[in-house]
C-alpha cells in the first residue's frame, strides 16, 4: 500500500492487547493504517519522523509560512 503523506494525521491509539500502536490517516479520512512498533523508543521515532515528513511537506508547499524553528517531536499529540 502506498499512502501519500501530504496532510495526513499521525496519532497514538490504544490497541487492545498491543502496545506502541499509532495510526496514520489520510486527509479525507477514507484511508488509515494502524502500525505497531516493537519498543517505546521505536514508537516515538516513528511518530517523530512521520510528523517531520508531514511538516516538511507542508512547509515546502507553503514557503510563505514562517518556520517556528522547532525540530523537536512530541509523540503524544496529533499532528
Amino acid at each position: 500500500m502506498v499512502l501519500d503523506m501530504d496532510n495526513c494525521s499521525v496519532m497514538t491509539i490504544e490497541c487492545e492487547e498491543r502496545r506502541y500502536c499509532f495510526q496514520i490517516t489520510s486527509p479525507n479520512g477514507r484511508t488509515s493504517l494502524i502500525l505497531q512498533a516493537e519498543s517505546k523508543k521505536e514508537y516515538e521515532e516513528w511518530i517523530c519522523t512521520l510528523n517531520n515528513i508531514s511538516r516538511q511537506n507542508y512547509l515546502t508547499d507553503k514557503p510563505e509560512v514562517a518556520s517556528d524553528g522547532s525540530a523537536g517531536c512530541d509523540a503524544h499529540h496529533q499532528l
